[in-house]
């Protein structure tokens, strides 16, 4: 490890005494995940120590996604059911049951209110990052997902799979509810334009958007 003191960069004690296979650190640069091998620790970089032990039973860690607010921890492996940890009560609280492969990638949105998985079927799966609910899924191009990753602004999913090719998707249901609301707003005027003898609905849901 190293660390930023009164005379720059130094080396510091190691974060763990294993071979790493990946790392991730947090938007706000608080939080660093590290796993190897089956086992995922989350480091809090504001105390200098370990926050966490995460003992999945997924198998061999694949990815781990840290959600921006840093209160859950996603761990997808050699399973078909990636773990959702709560980083306070240091405990399991969900297991994700959609994909019929193994899921070998995972994401959270920049707003941390969806989380996106990928894996051997060749799928995306959106989920609700509050209730862990399944609300929607991208069927890509490739049998294997190996890596899933939001655009900086949400609005998109790129996922890299088989052939040297990342695929990037328009995600309709991703954003927060503002853009959501500014996307209904831009379609809704783009049909009023169009459809005028349905114009009663669309004022109507105008209206509705408003509220």
């Amino acid at each position: 490890r190293w660390q930023h003191g009164d005379n720059g960069w130094q080396r510091g004690e190691r974060l763990t005494g294993k071979a790493l296979e990946g790392l991730r650190l947090s938007d706000d640069r608080r939080w660093v995940i590290v796993w190897h091998e089956m086992q995922a620790q989350l480091f809090d970089l504001r105390e200098q120590s370990e926050s966490m032990n995460i003992d999945a039973k997924v198998g061999s860690v694949f990815d781990v996604a840290l959600r921006p607010d840093g209160k859950y921890v996603v761990v997808a492996g050699n399973s078909n059911f990636p773990e959702v940890w709560s980083v306070s009560d240091r405990r399991l609280i969900a297991r994700l049951r959609g994909h019929s492969g193994v899921v070998y990638s995972a994401a959270f949105s920049p707003t941390g209110e969806i989380l996106a998985t990928g894996g051997s079927d060749g799928r995306v799966m959106l989920w609700d990052a509050e209730t862990w609910q399944r609300f929607s899924e991208v069927k890509t191009k490739n049998p294997y997902v190996y890596q899933v990753r939001f655009s900086s602004d949400g609005s998109r999913i790129l996922a890299a799979g088989t052939g040297n090719i990342v695929q990037v998707y328009e995600c309709e249901v991703c954003g927060s509810v503002a853009q959501l609301a500014e996307r209904a707003r831009r379609s809704l005027a783009l049909l009023q334009d169009t459809s005028r003898p349905n114009r009663g609905i669309f004022d109507y849901l105008t209206e509705m958007l408003k509220k």
